[in-house]
C-alpha cells in the first residue's frame, strides 16, 4: 500500500520584506526556508510544496530561490521538480515557474561562468550594478 500524497502550502505573503512584493536575496530566501521549516519536507517523498505568490508580486529573484530552495536541490537533485510548484496569477504563474526551473537547473549544474565572473568583479571592488544583467533585465519586474 502506498502512502497518500501530502500537500503543503507556503504562502509567501507571510514572508514579505516590509510588505513589499519583492522576493530577493539569498538571506531572505534562507530566512523564509527556515521560517517555513522546508527541511522537514525534503525527507518525505510524498509531500508536495505549493509556493503561493501574492497576486501583486513584482519580483521573484534567482537569489531568493537559491536561498529558499538551494538545500532542497542539493538534497533531492532532479526530484525537486516534482516537489515544488509555484502558484501565482494566471499570467505570472508560468513565468515564475520558468524562473524557478532555470534557477534549479543552474543549482543542479553548479555555478555558471557568468556568476563566477560577477563574483570575481564584486570581490575585486569593480562591480558596477549598471552592467549586471539580472539588475537590468526588465522582464524580472
Amino acid at each position: 500500500m502506498s502512502d497518500p500524497q501530502k500537500t503543503v502550502v507556503l504562502d509567501l505573503a507571510k514572508h514579505t520584506q516590509l510588505l513589499a512584493r519583492i522576493f530577493s536575496g539569498d538571506e531572505w530566501g534562507e530566512r523564509t526556508r527556515r521560517d517555513a521549516r522546508l527541511d522537514r519536507y525534503d525527507e518525505d517523498p510524498h509531500t508536495r510544496v505549493f509556493i503561493v505568490l501574492p497576486t501583486d508580486t513584482l519580483c521573484l529573484s534567482s537569489s531568493f530561490i537559491r536561498g529558499m530552495l538551494g538545500p532542497s536541490v542539493r538534497a533531492l537533485g532532479n526530484e525537486c521538480y516534482a516537489k515544488f510548484h509555484v502558484v501565482a496569477g494566471a499570467e505570472k504563474s508560468e513565468y515564475f515557474n520558468q524562473v524557478i526551473r532555470t534557477e534549479l537547473e543552474e543549482l543542479l549544474a553548479g555555478p555558471s561562468e557568468f556568476r563566477r565572473a560577477v563574483k570575481r568583479r564584486a570581490e575585486s571592488g569593480k562591480h558596477d550594478r549598471s552592467t549586471d544583467a539580472d539588475h537590468n533585465n526588465s522582464s524580472w519586474y
